[in-house]
């Protein structure tokens, strides 16, 4: 008689199934896996690429601001070297000629100028016309009496009206006129009560040559 079913049988599947069973598994688990793999591995390339692009970048950042650097500091430099240069032929400029020396002040006539002493200073003068005299006189003058010389000139001989100048780092009343044909110009002011005066012909401080002169007075 056949049985059908013994309780003493156990199911059990056949060894070679079991095999490719884990095999196939394996597979299938390999293969689910692949695509976040190569996911993984295209991360950690990405970065690298992305890393060695930035060190390039930063590189190459740093090599243009140097080279900026480099080439803009000899732009400034020669500027500033003619400016110098500039200021050292102005300063050093001095009149020569012969220095003619007074109570109250000295003043250098160069060649070319005549001079002539005259009261309380001197005339400097060449035979075309030329004139600059220097001079102290009077004593015991009022402030205002320097401005009053200037408006007695401008009114005697239609001059500018008088305004007051800078000149030798002191304020001057001054006026402009023509006499006897030759336009003058006057520079007046007070010292202690006495008037000092330069006056100037055919020419003035705006004249090179004049200021020139003008300029070695050193009052003592």
């Amino acid at each position: 008689m056949l049985t059908l079913f013994d309780n003493r049988c156990e199911l059990r599947q056949p060894a070679v199934f079991g095999k490719l069973t884990l095999k196939l598994m394996a597979k299938i688990f390999l293969t689910t896996l692949k695509p976040y793999i190569d996911y993984q591995k295209g991360v950690a390339t990405m970065k690298k690429i992305s890393a060695l692009l930035f060190a390039l970048a930063l590189f190459l950042l740093v090599s243009g601001c140097s080279g900026n650097t480099n080439t803009s500091k000899p732009d400034s430099t020669p500027d500033t070297a003619a400016d110098s240069n500039e200021t050292t032929s102005s300063e050093i400029t001095l009149l020569e000629g012969d220095s003619h020396k007074y109570d109250k002040f000295s003043i250098t006539a160069p060649e070319g100028w005549e001079t002539m002493d005259v009261q309380g200073g001197i005339q400097l003068y060449k035979m075309s016309g030329e004139i600059i005299e220097v001079h102290f006189r009077g004593e015991n003058q009022t402030e205002d009496h320097a401005k009053q010389q200037a408006e007695s000139i401008a009114g005697q001989y239609s001059g500018t009206t008088p305004t007051e100048t800078e000149l030798l780092g002191k304020t001057f009343w001054t006026t402009t006129f023509t006499a006897s044909g030759v336009e003058q110009t006057s520079y007046l002011r007070m010292e202690d009560g006495v008037l000092l005066s330069i006056k100037c012909a055919k020419g003035n401080y705006e004249t090179p040559e004049y200021a020139a002169i003008i300029e070695s007075i050193v009052f003592n």
